[in-house]
C-alpha cells in the first residue's frame, strides 16, 4: 500500500470514491464531474491538499482538508465559477442545501479555520488501518502548512466515523446544525 498526496489527475478517481461510499451527504448527490472540480480544487490550491492511499496503482482510499476553509471557497469560486455553475445548474432546487454549505463558517467562527473535509476507505478495505496511515500522512502535511489544530463535522449517525476520530485523539467540542434538521458532531484535533 501506498500513501502519498494525491495529484490532479487523481481527482475523478477520489470523487468517484466519495460519490461512491459516502452515501448520505448532500455533495454525493452533486454530479460527479463538479465533485471531481472540488477535488481538482483541493489538490492544486496552495490552501488544500488530499492524501490518498494506493493499492495496485488504484486509489482505495482518501482524506481531503483545506488550511481555511473561507479562503478556499473563494479560491474555488473564482477559478471555478463559471464551470461549476452549468454543473450544478440541475440542482438549483437543492439551493438551500447548497447556501448551507458554503455559509456554515461564518456561524462556527470560534473554531480553527483548517478543517478535515472528507476522509474515505473503500468498503473491502476498511478495518485494515487504512484511515490510520492516512491520517498520519494528514497529520505530517497540517503541521508542515504551520497548523496547530484543525475541525471536523461528522454526521452525528456515523458512528464508525465517530468511533475513529474520538479513537484517533480528536476532542468532542459541541453538536450544530450545518443542514437545517441533521445533527453534527463537531472535533477539534491539537497536532503536538
Amino acid at each position: 500500500m501506498n500513501i502519498r498526496l494525491a495529484e490532479k489527475n487523481d481527482a475523478v478517481q477520489v470523487a468517484d470514491i466519495h460519490q461512491k461510499e459516502i452515501k448520505k451527504g448532500f455533495l454525493s448527490t452533486l454530479n460527479k464531474k463538479f465533485l471531481a472540480k472540488i477535488y481538482s480544487a483541493i489538490i492544486e490550491s496552495e490552501i488544500g491538499f488530499c492524501v490518498v492511499s494506493e493499492k495496485d496503482e488504484k486509489i482505495i482510499g482518501f482524506i481531503s482538508g483545506v488550511v481555511n476553509l473561507d479562503k478556499f471557497y473563494f479560491y474555488f469560486l473564482r477559478k471555478y465559477l463559471f464551470q461549476v455553475f452549468f454543473l450544478l445548474f440541475p440542482q438549483i432546487f437543492n439551493f438551500r442545501k447548497i447556501i448551507d454549505i458554503i455559509f456554515y463558517p461564518l456561524k462556527e467562527k470560534d473554531l480553527p479555520k483548517a478543517e478535515l473535509l472528507a476522509m474515505v476507505v473503500e468498503s473491502q478495505f476498511q478495518g485494515q488501518g487504512v484511515a490510520g496511515q492516512m491520517f498520519k500522512k494528514f497529520v505530517s502535511e497540517m503541521k508542515n502548512k504551520r497548523i496547530d489544530s484543525f475541525k471536523v463535522f461528522v454526521g452525528g449517525n456515523l458512528l464508525p466515523a465517530i468511533k475513529f476520530y474520538e479513537k484517533s485523539g480528536f476532542k468532542f467540542i459541541k453538536n450544530t446544525k450545518i443542514h437545517r434538521n441533521c445533527i453534527s458532531r463537531v472535533y477539534i484535533y491539537q497536532i503536538k
